[in-house]
């Protein structure tokens, strides 16, 4: 509303600017007429007197008829200024009532004069946006990944090793094959492939696996066979596994442990069927061996002498110790002495000094 009144104001002002002109240009124009009529009379003299009065009387008409023009826009003009003072009045009074409704009016045309801004802007399709933003992803991870490479943290990383009990850490971790110069992001993708180079390097090993924890931390967790005796060769003792292979590596005497087997086989293959079959007895039976023989006799080929550390001995074929030695459990505590068990034929005893 108050736009509008000041619009009327403008308006008023003009209007009156142009009334003053067109006064000022009838003034000029009967001023140059009366200077002209006597510069006319000066210089002819009375011969040109009736010339110029008949000059004098068309300026005359000329100034009657533009003070006719003048009077009658005059009137209108008075008219006009009117209707458009009884326009403001009617504009002050809307204000008067409601003085938000310009308040208002303003802000809806501020609105849309941002409105118009916004959409005289060039903005970027969102098909644009979509297509762009992919490569940008892919540009910006290519980027970081080269930095990466370049950098030292890409082959930093700490190596733990769990679940060894005859090897040591740092044997797991050769046996792994990975280096100080692999990149942590190449160990990662094949960390499976190293797991399998440390289960394919020991015959101790069970299984194998790698794990990673972020940033850089891989664990070598590994489980070994169980050892089910050991065999002497050349002054020196190796584990003799519940998988019936022998452990690469020598078990120093002192290691040994006070309950040990021994296993005087000399044949691998019996000692591999030997190792399978003690790896299914219970575990009380297996601690209380301690000295296996072959003692064949004419009927058994694969007759074995089982020493025992409680001072019994037990006969029984190879091909029969996952049958019949779990009998021995309830047969001891039956010996008042030392005695032999011949579980070769049937299961029966008899006193060691017989």
């Amino acid at each position: 509303m108050k736009d509008r009144e000041e619009q009327l104001v403008r308006e008023e002002q003009e209007h009156m600017l142009f009334e003053e002109e067109v006064q000022t240009e009838s003034v000029d124009q009967a001023s140059e007429a009366v200077e002209h009529s006597e510069s006319t009379e000066a210089d002819d003299g009375a011969d040109w007197s009736d010339e110029a009065e008949e000059k004098i009387e068309d300026e005359d008409e000329r100034q009657e008829e533009a003070s006719q023009f003048l009077k009658s826009w005059r009137e209108k003009h008075e008219a006009y200024l009117a209707s458009q003072a009884q326009s403001l009045q009617v504009v002050r009074e809307e204000v008067e009532k409601d003085p938000d409704q310009g308040q208002s009016k303003k802000r809806s045309s501020f609105f849309k004069r941002e409105k118009k801004l916004k959409e005289d802007q060039v903005s970027i399709p969102r098909k644009a946006w979509a297509k762009a933003v992919p490569i940008y992803l892919v540009a910006v991870s290519v980027v970081l990944l080269a930095a990466y490479f370049i950098s030292p943290w890409s082959k930093q990383k700490q190596l733990k090793v769990t679940g060894q009990n005859l090897l040591t850490a740092e044997m797991v971790r050769q046996y792994s094959l990975i280096s100080d110069q692999d990149y942590s992001l190449t160990t990662l993708l094949h960390k499976d492939a190293y797991a399998a180079n440390v289960k394919k390097s020991s015959n101790l090993v069970k299984t194998a696996s790698i794990s990673y924890q972020f940033p850089n931390q891989f664990t070598i967790a590994i489980e070994e066979y169980k050892e089910v005796g050991y065999i002497k060769q050349n002054d020196a003792y190796y584990s003799v596994l519940s998988s019936g292979k022998i452990a690469e590596i020598e078990t120093a005497e002192e290691n040994l442990g006070v309950d040990y087997t021994l296993m005087n086989l000399t044949d691998k293959e019996m000692i591999k069927e030997l190792a399978l079959q003690l790896d299914q007895i219970d575990q009380k039976i297996l601690t209380n061996i301690q000295q296996v023989d072959l003692t064949p006799t004419t009927a058994t080929a694969d007759l074995l002498t089982l020493t025992m550390y409680d001072g019994n001995k037990i006969l029984i074929p190879l091909s029969q110790i996952d049958t019949k030695l779990s009998y021995y459990l309830t047969i001891a505590p039956q010996l008042s002495v030392a005695s032999v068990v011949d579980m070769e034929v049937g299961v029966f005893s008899y006193a060691l000094s017989q």
